[in-house]
């Protein structure tokens, strides 16, 4: 099995609302794509807590079968939406994969 887990910080230009709001519609679609991608083995999006200017603000840690199935993920037109949005809010991003 291989774990994913990708580590985003929004924009910093955005106010805290604008920060909030961004985060609640990223959690929202991701959470949406376990249901529409069958090769999702696990997948859980959380929000940071710890605010002290050093954390990423959101983070996905997920599981998939193979390398290849996180491939297909990649490449899922449902994926790809969620990663067009993400893209016009996310500022970094960083991401490892494992196997366990």
């Amino acid at each position: 099995m291989l774990k994913h887990i990708v580590l985003w910080t929004l924009k910093t230009s955005f106010s805290d609302e604008e920060k909030d709001k961004a985060i609640a519609t990223l959690i929202q679609k991701l959470d949406d794509l376990p249901d529409l991608i069958p090769f999702i083995r696990e997948f859980c999006v959380v929000r940071n807590i710890n605010h002290d200017g050093r954390n990423m603000d959101i983070g996905l840690i997920s599981a998939f079968d193979s390398l290849e199935d996180l491939g297909r993920y990649a490449l899922h037109p449902e994926h790809k939406k969620v990663a067009e949005y993400i893209s016009t809010v996310v500022e970094t991003r960083t991401a490892i994969d494992y196997e366990i």
